[in-house]
């Protein structure tokens, strides 16, 4: 049933992009190499960006050289964000060229590639898509020599830094990129033995304005093992030097192991063979768990107890893993493959639900909260019945809707509330 989702997903976005791109075959496009396409957090137009061209060769007509005019221009409507060494964000707009010549001698060269050109009546033209804030200029050959270059600039602005959501659990600091666009991204990474592990922390960021002194291309990269600052000059694009500084709150440790309890106002209704059922508010005490091997892998346990004169108890393991994400990474879908242990009074068996969860970070624009939906599918067996649904929101301390039913020849147990959570210990 994931998988199905997750292929529905995908499909979907498919289609989508089939038919954005077949919107337009008039002119010759570009992707360069698969891009995963981010969310626009911040409004860019064609008006931000300025168009210059440079010609190498005087535009007179000799015997053996047309006289070419060319033109270009942004498309405002085309605007995409790109991920670049997944976490940093970089916009990327469609660029429209024409030349007024149909020689077959023609030839763009961008980014390392040969672009052939489309002729129409007297004209030629392409539309590619460009690098907005790692900008290089499209070059425009006749034969063998370099006759035009097209540059696209970003005009300054007074619009803050886009820092990602990856930067979010660590409360970055950025001084010295005030007027400048710029797009910063984290990735996190872990190096010793199990249990000492030490954290550093990689701050990538790129502007189309700065540039090193000393040469080199973006994006930047501060590596941060600890709260210390670094510091670097950078070069303005009108010559002038300036420092920039970043700083962010690197933890000492990050442990793998995290845990955490919860309790709240639950109805619980309960019936034993040949008895009158039980209904009574009762306040059910659990405990999670979560043993994370990579980024996309965990172990997942939980034990749930409550009492309303009779006992029940579920004790969970599970072995999850992320299968499919949309909404730049946002939502993703994790099913859970394991088993329970049920225990009614006296009696105990043993379970086979498996589950999935589809969890929503940064929900409702508030950063490092997570809004989580989660069920268990009913076990294969004739003789158990049993349901499990819950909602999950906060971030370290968080709230949870929770629905449970359980049944077994003539027992039945029936669980529902809301309740809070709050984090416990850390491990290894």
């Amino acid at each position: 049933m994931i998988r199905l989702l997750t292929l529905l997903l995908i499909g979907s976005f498919s289609l989508s992009g089939w038919a954005q791109s077949n919107s337009s075959r008039a002119l010759t496009q570009l992707s360069f190499g698969p891009v995963a396409l981010g969310e626009n957090r911040l409004p860019l137009k064609a008006t931000d960006f300025e168009i210059r061209i440079h010609h190498h060769l005087p535009q007179k007509e000799t015997h053996s050289q047309p006289s070419l005019q060319v033109q270009a221009e942004l498309q405002d409507s085309s605007l995409q964000w790109v991920r670049v060494e997944e976490v940093i964000l970089s916009p990327r707009m469609r660029l429209n060229l024409k030349i007024n010549s149909t020689d077959p001698l023609l030839l763009a060269l961008y980014q390392g590639q040969a672009l052939m050109l489309q002729s129409q009546e007297e004209s030629s033209h392409l539309s590619l898509f460009v690098s907005l804030f790692h900008p290089e200029p499209i070059q425009v050959f006749w034969g063998d020599q370099l006759i035009t270059e097209i540059q696209v600039l970003a005009q300054e602005t007074q619009q803050p830094p886009l820092v990602d959501y990856s930067c979010a659990p660590f409360d970055l600091v950025l001084e010295g990129l005030e007027g400048q666009f710029v797009s910063v991204g984290c990735h996190l990474s872990q190096s010793g033995p199990v249990g000492a592990e030490v954290p550093l922390l990689e701050v990538l960021w790129l502007s189309p304005h700065l540039r090193l002194p000393q040469g080199g291309s973006p994006p930047f990269v501060a590596n941060l093992a600890n709260p210390d600052p670094a510091h670097l000059q950078v070069q303005k694009s009108d010559g002038s030097l300036s420092t920039v500084t970043i700083q962010a709150q690197v933890p000492p440790r990050v442990h793998r192991m995290r845990t955490a309890f919860g309790f709240g106002p639950y109805m619980m209704s309960t019936q034993k063979a040949g008895q009158p059922q039980q209904d009574r508010w009762t306040s059910p005490l659990m405990v999670y768990g979560r043993y994370t091997f990579t980024p996309e892998t965990s172990a997942r346990f939980f034990n749930s107890f409550s009492y309303n004169g009779s006992a029940f108890n579920k004790l969970g393991l599970y072995f999850a893993y992320d299968v499919g994400q949309a909404f730049d990474g946002r939502l993703t879908v994790t099913p859970l493959l394991g088993l329970q242990i049920i225990t009614f009074d006296r009696f105990t068996e043993g379970i086979y639900p498996q589950g999935f969860e589809v969890v929503y970070r940064h929900a409702f624009g508030l950063k490092n909260s997570i809004l989580t939906y989660g069920m268990f599918l009913p076990p294969l067996s004739t003789n158990t019945k049993y349901s499990n649904t819950w909602l999950r929101f906060g971030r370290r301390v968080f709230w949870e809707l929770n629905y449970l039913a359980w049944e077994k020849e003539n027992d039945r147990a029936k669980i529902w509330g809301l309740s809070v959570g709050f984090p416990l210990k850390t491990f290894f």
